[in-house]
């Protein structure tokens, strides 16, 4: 007796329409119920009648991959950056993460060792000022003589890649207060600056005219302080 085709044992039943990504998936989690990928979202469907019937939101990643756990309770949600969210489901619908698991980059590595080797720079530089008054500080530290050290610090940081914390940051409710606090901080700042700027510009405007006035003749022709 020959082989028997595989397919030739399941029977043709019906068709439904569904929306998802293009390199998405699609999970069977009940007879009638399938988790489909749309985007940074999970949808779960209901085949016969067409409906959704839950859906796992709230990020603005990509979601990349979906696996559900034998009991089909909870859903494994993976994104682009290497994020993977374990989301528990009740009656077709999400209740909330059940654990963040940070997965370890390349990029969060050789962020941290930056970070550190920066921090022991700066603490080795300010021992050695202390026992040598000759010390030469380390080529890297060269580049910010004239103003404080603490910069180096700070543009260490600056070239971390956001990605690589951007997932803790938005999740961390302290984290979040205090970028807030700080947007608060940053536009009221810039506001300050911006009525100082303009301040002076209109003075040395006025300081123009009248030397203009006064010596009968166009300063800065071909200079001009923008509009």
């Amino acid at each position: 007796m020959g082989l028997t085709k595989q397919y030739l044992r399941y029977k043709y039943d019906a068709t439904c329409n569904i929306v998802g990504s293009q390199n998405g998936a699609i999970q069977s989690v009940s007879k009638d119920v399938f988790a489909v990928v749309a985007a940074e979202n999970v949808n779960f469907l209901n085949v016969r009648t067409g409906e959704r019937v839950g859906q796992i939101e709230g990020s603005t990643k990509m979601v990349t991959a979906i696996k559900l756990s034998a009991d089909k309770h909870t859903i494994a949600v993976g994104y682009d950056d290497g994020e993977i969210r374990l989301v528990r489901r009740e009656n077709g619908e999400s209740s909330g993460d059940v654990e963040l698991a940070a997965k370890k980059t390349i990029d969060t590595v050789r962020s941290a060792e930056n970070v550190m080797e920066a921090v022991e720079i700066m603490r080795d530089n300010a021992v050695n000022k202390i026992d040598d008054s000759k010390h030469v500080a380390h080529p890297l530290l060269q580049s910010y003589v004239g103003k404080s050290i603490e910069y180096f610090i700070i543009d260490t940081i600056g070239k971390v890649k956001s990605r690589v914390h951007h997932s803790l940051v938005e999740n961390s409710l302290e984290v979040v207060k205090i970028l807030n606090q700080l947007e608060q901080f940053t536009v009221g700042g810039l506001s300050s600056i911006k009525g100082l700027y303009g301040f002076n510009l209109m003075a040395l405007r006025t300081v123009l005219r009248d030397i203009q006035d006064r010596t009968s003749s166009k300063l800065f022709t071909d200079i001009g302080f923008g509009h």
